[in-house]
């Protein structure tokens, strides 16, 4: 005769993380400090113009940098296209300091318009600087603590430069030591949303794509861990210069409908 019953199961499961936009956020306090919002205000009304036009200037400067980053789009927290120097950047392969040249030496600075360019450029770009501007969200820790407390694993896998990476690692210790595992693109050479980006982390890790569960603020990154048989988690993406905090009851709960499974047992 069958038995048929209804059971849940709870079982590991890998969980990799974002870091920008997800566990680490922008500190829009030190941001408006280090910009200047006296300035910012002058040139937005003087010029009608918004902090994301500046940003996207600064990408049309970059697009003339000599680098090559073919086959990869590779967006912002604002939908808008990286330009190649930024990738490049991310995987390793130029330096901040290389950009920071060619924006000194290819533009002038006497004009507000180019001296907040400039800004943004270093808030990015100079390790220390975009440091001191994040900060890493009490709610993601404590998110990170109970699925560790639950018996998963935790991973990172992000597109950071090298250098911020170790300023991060540096400041933040006790927060990266949480983790099993860290795959950070200018450490790889692989950015996302490359796919050698998902499988690199897979095979590093021997992790089952169907026991992992991918968070990320960008659509196609999520896509991608999708398509290569993990599951996946949006969280929505924030503006260049806003406060923008994570839902994290949302995440977790998404997370719960994930690795709690009913299963038949006949």
């Amino acid at each position: 005769m069958k038995n048929n019953s209804l059971c849940t199961s709870y079982e590991q499961y890998n969980l990799i993380f974002d870091l920008g936009g997800i566990l680490i956020g922008t500190d829009a306090s030190k941001v408006c400090s280090y910009i200047q919002i006296s300035s910012l205000m002058r040139y937005m009304i003087g010029n009608l113009r918004s902090p994301s036009d500046l940003k996207r200037d600064f990408y049309n400067r970059l697009e003339a940098f000599p680098i090559e980053y073919p086959g990869l789009a590779c967006y912002d927290a604002s939908g808008d296209l990286m330009p190649p120097a930024l990738l490049g950047w991310f995987a390793g392969k130029i330096s901040s300091n290389e950009i920071l040249y060619f924006l000194d030496t290819m533009y002038e600075k006497k004009s507000l318009h180019a001296q907040l360019i400039f800004k943004v450029a270093r808030l990015l770009l100079e390790p220390q600087q975009f440091i001191r501007t994040r900060k890493v969200y009490s709610q993601g820790i404590e998110l990170l603590k109970y699925y560790k407390t639950q018996g998963h694993r935790l991973f990172i896998l992000s597109n950071w430069d090298p250098v911020s990476y170790e300023s991060l690692r540096s400041d933040y210790k006790e927060f990266i030591d949480m983790f099993d595992g860290v795959v950070i693109s200018g450490l790889t050479g692989l950015v996302k949303p490359d796919p050698t980006s998902f499988y690199y982390i897979l095979s590093a890790y021997s992790l089952d794509p169907q026991r992992t569960i991918f968070i990320d603020d960008q659509h196609e990154n999520v896509v991608c861990a999708q398509e290569i048989g993990m599951q996946g988690i949006l969280c929505r993406p924030r503006g260049m210069f806003a406060s923008f905090t994570p839902h994290f009851p949302s995440i977790k709960h998404k997370i719960h409908q994930s690795v709690h499974t009913t299963c038949c047992i006949i």
